[in-house]
C-alpha cells in the first residue's frame, strides 16, 4: 500500500475515533446525575408572587442542566399576569435560580369588578378595595367599553402631574369623559373638575382658595377648574340626587 494512502487512512482512521470519543464523552455527560437539577430556588420581593411562581415550576421536569431550555421556563412563568420579568440562571452543577420582579398595580380598574392595574397597563385578575386600600379607583359611566386608551392616557397623565402626597390622597379619577377628568380626594369630599391638563396648577389653585369657598357658601360640592384660575363651583347639598351637573351654580376668580 503506498505511504501516501496509509497516512489518508490514518488520519481518517484517527478522526473518526476522535468523534467517537467525543460522542460517548457527550453521551456520559448528559445522563449523568450529578448533572440533573435537584436544587431550583426562587427570588421574589413579593412574597405571593414568589408562592405562585414556585408552585408554577414546582412540576417542572428540569433534567440535565446542560439540555436546560432557559426560554421555555421563562415563557411559562412570564405567563402568569403578575411577573413583569423573569431571569432564569443555571449555576453548575445542578441548581436554577428564578429572579422575578413582580408587577406592581398603580390603580383599580372599576368595570364590572375591580380589577388592579400596573403602570404598563396589564390587568391583574379581580380584587376587591379593602386588598388595595390606598390606590385610586378609575371610574368609567360606560365601563371603559369606549375610548378605552384615551381615557387611559388621560389618568396616567393627571396622575404623573401629582406630587406624591396627592397621588397617594387620590380616591376617585372619574374618566367618563375620555378630554375631561373629575378627581376626588380622599381628604376633601369635593369632586374636581380638571379637564385635560395642568392638573397640579388647578388644584393648587383650588386648594389657596378653598378656605374662602367653604367660608362663603359651605363645602363645595362640585367644582370645576377647566378654565385655569378661575372657579365655578356647586355648594354642598345642592345636586339633587341622580341628576348630573349641567349648569355651574356660582362663579370665583
Amino acid at each position: 500500500m503506498p505511504a501516501r494512502l496509509r497516512q489518508i487512512l490514518l488520519t481518517v482512521g484517527l478522526a473518526a475515533l476522535s468523534f467517537f470519543a467525543v460522542y460517548e464523552i457527550f453521551l456520559f455527560v448528559i445522563s449523568w446525575n450529578n448533572l440533573d437539577v435537584k436544587d431550583v430556588q426562587v427570588f421574589c420581593a413579593d412574597a405571593a408572587v414568589k408562592s405562585e411562581v414556585a408552585r408554577m415550576v414546582g412540576n417542572v421536569r428540569w433534567g440535565n442542566i446542560l439540555l436546560l431550555d432557559l426560554s421555555r421556563i421563562r415563557s411559562r412563568i412570564e405567563s402568569y399576569p403578575w411577573v413583569k420579568e423573569t431571569r432564569l440562571r443555571k449555576v453548575f452543577p445542578g441548581s436554577v435560580k428564578i429572579e422575578v420582579t413582580p408587577r406592581v398595580p398603580v390603580a383599580l380598574l372599576q368595570g364590572d369588578g375591580l380589577v388592579p392595574i400596573d403602570g404598563e397597563r396589564v390587568e391583574l385578575g379581580r380584587a376587591v378595595r379593602e386588598d388595595y386600600p390606598g390606590l385610586p379607583v378609575l371610574f368609567d359611566t360606560g365601563g371603559f367599553r369606549e375610548d378605552r386608551r384615551d381615557k387611559l392616557d388621560l389618568a396616567w397623565s393627571c396622575l404623573a402631574d401629582l406630587s406624591a402626597a396627592e397621588k397617594a390622597d387620590v380616591e376617585i379619577l372619574d374618566l367618563s369623559d375620555p378630554n375631561d377628568v373629575i378627581l376626588k380626594f380622599r381628604s376633601d369630599p369635593t369632586r374636581l373638575k380638571l379637564g385635560d391638563g395642568l392638573f397640579a396648577r388647578k388644584i393648587a389653585f383650588y386648594r389657596e382658595n378653598r378656605a374662602r369657598l367653604a367660608n362663603e357658601s359651605g363645602p363645595p360640592e362640585f367644582a370645576d377648574l377647566r378654565i385655569t384660575d378661575r372657579i365655578y363651583f356647586v355648594p354642598a347639598g345642592s345636586i339633587k340626587r341622580g341628576q348630573g351637573i349641567t349648569q355651574p351654580d356660582k362663579e370665583r376668580r
